[in-house]
């Protein structure tokens, strides 16, 4: 993944909007600087409504916060990314998931719990096939 902390080149009213959700934290407690997905998505408004609407949606699922951690660190560690696991680290820890679980996902270690370590490794598992099917050569698994 390419890193990037760059604002869009081109923005409309409607993507302003959304990212100033994102900048001040009304939908999702972001710190400053966005990565290079979201500068990508902000370039196609619809990209980005339909990425809020489905954060939301998972958000809002029956999962708690230790398993919503999972799932979004799992992801994020797995990129390196050096906004996103910071970002998550905090909202982990805004919304009272277990701190030991962002430690040991991040840095990389086996979780004491073993749902949460199943839920861990079904995410890799999902994120790959998708990841691989979207991007052709460029799938890679970090050490």
């Amino acid at each position: 993944m390419t890193e990037t902390t760059e604002q869009p080149t081109k923005t409309t009213g409607t993507v302003d909007a959304l990212l100033n959700q994102v900048a001040q934290g009304t939908e999702f407690h972001f710190q400053s600087g966005l990565c290079g997905d979201w500068t990508l998505m902000a370039e196609e408004p619809g990209l980005l409504k339909a990425y809020q609407d489905v954060h939301g949606l998972f958000a809002d699922s029956s999962f708690n916060e230790d398993e919503l951690t999972v799932v979004w660190q799992t992801i994020n560690v797995y990129h390196s990314c050096h906004y996103c696991v910071p970002a998550h680290t905090a909202i982990a820890k805004q919304m009272g998931a277990d701190d030991s679980i962002t430690r040991q996902l991040n840095s990389g270690e086996t979780l004491d719990d073993s749902k949460l370590q199943a839920l861990r490794s079904f995410t890799e598992a999902m994120h790959l096939i998708t990841y691989c099917s979207l991007r052709p050569g460029q799938c890679w698994r970090p050490a």
